[in-house]
């Protein structure tokens, strides 16, 4: 430390000994022996005398040493004018990050140590004048460049002819940190105070007298909040029940929380008591107990609760009487559901046997003239024979002719005959749903015989891909129904406005036990927006043009619940329609006929939300 200062300062009093003792020696030879001895006993006093000072000063040194260790602040030695470190204590690193060896004979701005560049220089002029600092505010700069802030006290010293500055520096950082944290929390809390949309006041415990309000206090108690300060809540009347008051203010004193308590106060910007939760809790504000408070208006609330009791009260007989009518408007509409399908299947059958019937028109017409063509040839040929004009050549015309007759009466006769038989099994199948063994591919082919009217005189071709033979046990009835509805969806939907179109049937046998029957068309599609509701009953886009919307759903129903199986539909405008009927080849046991109405456990059953808009 102080060993540091040049040597020079502190050997001059032994100097100055040796000096006096030269000088004794010469007046020793000059005055005498006894002259010499009293001199002698002088400089021995006076020698004596400057050991206790030398002691008295070692003393000292060892003094300011131990303090210049021991202060928690950190201590720099340093010169007045170049502001070189002569010696610093114990802090330095800690504070700073430089080390002692590396600091000593440097000044602060050798290596950047001030923050601001203009402290520096008004410090030592002010020392210059032999002025002191006094915690003076300044940044620090350490090794690794973060800032430091210190409280800078410093006064001038002089070693000798040497002068020199004792600078004291008080680390501050973390107070200051505290500082504007606790400025941010002030600056939070009235933030937070004076947004909040509920109703905060701040009053004192001593007094009960407001200290501060938020403008949502002003506005549930349409009170002025400057105004009312000091006042307490008791000299404004807002407590109805002071009693209810005195408790909550008990449990604030006691340290106690108060959370949502229900209380009656008077509002003076509106007629009439209110109901209210109030919150509370203990506050120190600038050294004085007090209570903050938040205050929740509930009185609609509680009005409304009020009539959702009442209401409750009379629900479970309202729900009773509405239930008891939903019933019966569900009841009615299951059958006026069921008999819309029926009514379609039968309409369905009967657009079958008016085209049968047309159909056969032509082979029985055919065969009645042929019949009567014959027969009159006959009676001709007889009339002949029995005047004997009879040639052979006249024989051998009406035997021709004959031939050619018979021929075409058998061809249309075994029509009518093949068309009969097709629609006898379709009838049949349709109207009886029972259950029985048949050829899915020879099914196929008397459906398309039957349903053949449907499309000769339209610009519209039904083709059914051949199948290798495949028996099955399940419900050709049912089967037959979709393939009427499908065929008439095509027909009504698929090809509207288009003036050809092709309708392709391709069954094959997919799983074990299993088959696939597509219906594809190349027809207009479906719109996006429709697919998830096309099994929907009642949907439809042609309502009042031919659509009644049950025929896809008659094809869901049968599908699931009758065959067993499954239908998907895969479509989009512009690129046709294909129906895929994915069907076990044995039917389930114990479907009926039953399996059309709508039951509550299936997902197509209908209900007030699936009905929709009917486009």
């Amino acid at each position: 430390m102080l060993e540091s200062v040049p040597t020079g300062l502190l050997t001059g009093a032994t100097l100055m000994l040796a000096l006096a003792a030269l000088a004794f020696a010469t007046r020793a030879r000059r005055h005498g022996k006894d002259q010499a001895r009293r001199l002698d006993e002088l400089l021995q006093a006076e020698t004596a005398r400057r050991q206790a000072a030398e002691h008295a000063l070692d003393e000292a040194h060892a003094r300011f040493a131990g303090l210049f260790e021991l202060l928690p602040e950190l201590l720099v030695l340093s010169t007045r004018d170049e502001g070189r470190l002569i010696d610093m204590n114990h802090n330095w690193t800690p504070l700073l990050g430089y080390r002692r060896d590396e600091s000593l004979g440097r000044s602060g701005d050798d290596f950047g140590l001030w923050g601001g560049p203009d402290d520096a220089r008004e410090i030592r002029a002010e020392l210059r004048v032999g002025g002191t600092v006094s915690k003076r505010p300044v940044t620090l700069r350490r090794r690794d460049g973060s800032a430091v802030e210190t409280l800078l006290s410093a006064r001038p010293l002089q070693i000798g002819a040497r002068s020199y500055v004792i600078t004291a520096y008080r680390d501050i950082t973390a107070e200051l940190a505290a500082i504007r944290r606790l400025t941010e929390s002030e600056a939070r809390f009235a933030a937070i105070f004076n947004s909040a949309p509920c109703a905060l006041s701040l009053t004192r415990m001593s007094d009960r007298g407001h200290v501060d309000a938020n403008p949502a206090w002003e506005q549930l108690f349409g009170l002025d909040r400057h105004a009312v300060r000091d006042q307490s809540a008791i000299q404004l009347g807002l407590w109805v029940d002071l009693d209810e008051q005195r408790a909550v203010y008990a449990r604030i004193a006691s340290n106690e929380h108060v959370t949502q308590r229900e209380v009656r106060l008077n509002l003076p910007g509106r007629q009439g008591i209110a109901t209210c939760l109030i919150s509370g809790r203990l506050l120190n504000v600038d050294g004085e107990e007090c209570a903050l408070w938040s205050v929740v208006d509930i009185t609609e609330l509680r009005r409304i609760q009020a009539d959702i009791e009442d209401l409750n009260r009379t629900l479970e007989q309202r729900v009773a009487a509405r239930t008891t009518e939903l019933s019966s408007a569900l009841d009615t509409l299951r059958q006026t559901q069921e008999e819309l399908i029926r009514s379609d299947k039968m309409a369905a059958l009967g657009s079958l046997v008016a085209g049968v019937a047309h159909e056969l028109n032509t082979p029985i017409g055919n065969s009645v003239t042929i019949a009567t063509t014959l027969a009159a040839n006959a009676v001709e040929i007889g009339a002949q024979h029995a005047a004997g004009r009879l040639r052979r050549r006249d024989f051998d015309e009406h035997l021709e002719v004959t031939r050619e007759a018979t021929g075409l009466l058998v061809r249309s006769l075994s029509r009518a005959e093949e068309l009969v038989r097709s629609f006898k099994q379709v009838a049949m199948d349709q109207t009886s749903e029972q259950r029985r063994r048949f050829e899915l591919g020879g099914f196929l082919h008397e459906m398309a015989i039957t349903l053949s009217p449907m499309v000769r005189n339209s610009p519209y071709v039904l083709e059914i891909a051949p199948l290798e033979a495949l028996e099955m046990d399940s419900y050709p009835g049912a089967l037959g129904q979709i393939f009427t509805n499908l065929l008439s969806n095509a027909l009504l939907h698929a090809f509207d406005g288009r003036r050809h179109g092709n309708i392709r049937v391709t069954p094959r046998h997919t799983a074990p036990g299993w088959v696939e029957i597509r219906f594809d068309d190349d027809g207009n599609g479906i719109p996006a927006a429709n697919l998830p509701r096309i099994f929907d009953p009642f949907f439809t886009t042609r309502l009042g043009k031919g659509g009644s919307g049950l025929g896809l759903h008659i094809v869901y129903n049968l599908a699931t619940r009758i065959l067993g199986g499954r239908v998907e539909v895969d479509s989009a405008p512009g690129r046709g329609s294909s129906f895929v009927l994915t069907l076990p080849c044995t039917a389930p046991a114990g479907a009926t006929e039953n399996a059309l109405r709508p039951e509550a456990d299936t997902p197509r059953t209908l209900n007030f939300e699936d009905v929709g808009p009917i486009i």
